[in-house]
């Protein structure tokens, strides 16, 4: 296992979802959604040379671009996470946290830090209007700073990604990521 600091190709991006996860996007497709298997990771990650990857499932993600989850659903999915990781030396898990949710975004991502011993957080890059460094995401993203944990903000869907999706499908979405 290669650890942060020894890393040479390091997959910072990641996604995962625990099987079975409702899926809360018109974007989704009833196809089987190869982010479900978090087992046949090992044997990629080997076989393309990565060194250590980094699942992470942003808020949008899970619950939607409009949902408000609680913090026992959150803290669920980084539960799943932690468990699901822990005998995984190539993986280094990002929590899900909602930094939009003001000290309740810190709280989630203190637990996933402290302890589950996650060893960074993935934020959403816009929510409700608002943007990292918005009043609402301080107290998680000085969390994140005192204890010196990466911070990946994911990018979300912008306002015309269904558009994309209905004239271009699955690649038009990428193309509407614009936040």
């Amino acid at each position: 296992m290669a650890s942060l600091a020894d890393a040479f190709v390091l997959d910072f991006h990641t996604h995962w979802r625990q099987a079975g996860w409702r899926r809360t996007s018109p974007l989704r497709s009833d196809e089987p959604d190869p982010r479900e298997n978090l087992d046949a990771l090992p044997d990629e990650t080997a076989a393309h040379g990565i060194d250590l990857r980094a699942p992470s499932a942003p808020v949008e993600q899970l619950f939607g671009p409009d949902g408000d989850p609680s913090t026992s659903d959150v803290n669920s999915v980084n539960e799943y996470l932690a468990a699901a990781i822990s005998e995984r030396p190539e993986f280094l898990g990002l929590a899900t946290v909602d930094a939009y949710a003001g000290a309740t975004g810190a709280e989630q991502a203190r637990y996933a830090i402290e302890e589950l011993d996650l060893a960074g957080i993935v934020v959403d890059s816009a929510r409700h209007g608002r943007y990292p460094g918005s009043p609402p995401t301080l107290p998680t993203l000085e969390f994140a700073a005192s204890r010196g944990i990466p911070v990946f903000v994911h990018p979300v869907a912008a306002p015309q990604a269904e558009a994309l999706w209905e004239v271009a499908g699955r690649p038009g979405n990428s193309a509407g990521r614009g936040l």
